[in-house]
């Protein structure tokens, strides 16, 4: 049976007991989230280039004949934090535009003010655990690395660069916040409410998602895709974007660790 917006799932916990909060603002099209969903990936390639070139401007300025290290500068901690920190200030720029523009409220229109309770809580960060944890155990299965080597790399260019404190807030604040205003704020709200429904919208947002993150090979782009649909779930069955972001946070969080214990 196709999910649908609102609708609940006997087998989950209950949310219609949930405290009343305020009746979302009505979506925007199909299509126009859509348009100003391209905007706002545009945004971040935009803002992530020009970090990019700023960087290699600067490098070879104050290096001059020196010749460039492709493989150091694709995992520089401060480049790659600096650039993912402006590339959500940029996308989630767009998208309060798009939803001011139409003269919607944007934390209702996000569903950021959507307060989880507790229960649902422990039920999807214990559904967390339990994927992440499967996750795991599949990885040493089949023989594939723990930890991602681009993840390795990018710590340890950290940790010798002194810049483990940017790198955080960009895994842990910036990138979470960013990505899930954007793919299960706002494409979920509009898409969902569109012909595609939930069903449709829980796949797509998690195959955009994955797509965004080709550092990672074959096997950290599927384990980004099934996330996202643990996430797009969650985001149907709480209302709650906020949830959503704090279950990225904490995925984030372990692989941080995963990749401490593992350098160090």
């Amino acid at each position: 049976m196709p999910l649908r917006e609102g609708t609940q799932s006997p087998h989950l916990p209950n949310v219609a007991d949930v405290l009343a909060a305020p009746t979302p603002a009505k979506p925007l099209s199909g299509w126009a989230t859509t348009r100003w969903g391209l905007f706002a990936l545009l945004a971040w390639l935009a803002a992530e280039g020009g970090v990019l070139v700023t960087f290699l401007v600067r490098r070879l300025t104050l290096n001059p004949g020196v010749p460039l290290d492709a493989d150091a500068i694709g995992h520089d901690a401060f480049l790659i934090s600096l650039a993912a920190i402006t590339a959500a200030a940029s996308q989630t720029a767009v998208v309060v535009v798009a939803i001011r523009h139409s003269s919607r409220p944007v934390a209702n229109y996000l569903c950021l003010g959507r307060r989880p309770r507790v229960k649902e809580i422990v039920f999807w960060f214990t559904c967390l655990a339990v994927i992440l944890a499967a996750s795991d155990l599949l990885s040493r299965m089949i023989g594939h690395e723990l930890v991602p080597p681009f993840m390795v790399k990018v710590y340890r260019s950290a940790d010798d660069a002194s810049t483990i404190a940017l790198l955080l807030l960009a895994a842990l604040v910036t990138a979470p916040i960013g990505e899930e205003i954007l793919f299960r704020g706002f494409l979920f709200r509009g898409w969902a409410a569109s012909k595609l429904g939930v069903s449709g919208t829980v796949l797509l947002t998690s195959a955009l998602w994955a797509m965004i993150h080709l550092q990672y090979d074959w096997f950290g782009i599927f384990q980004v895709f099934c996330l996202g649909l643990l996430f797009g779930v969650v985001r149907w069955r709480s209302g709650s974007t906020l949830l959503t972001i704090l279950m990225h946070s904490a995925c984030n969080l372990v692989a941080v660790i995963e990749t401490a214990m593992l350098v160090r």
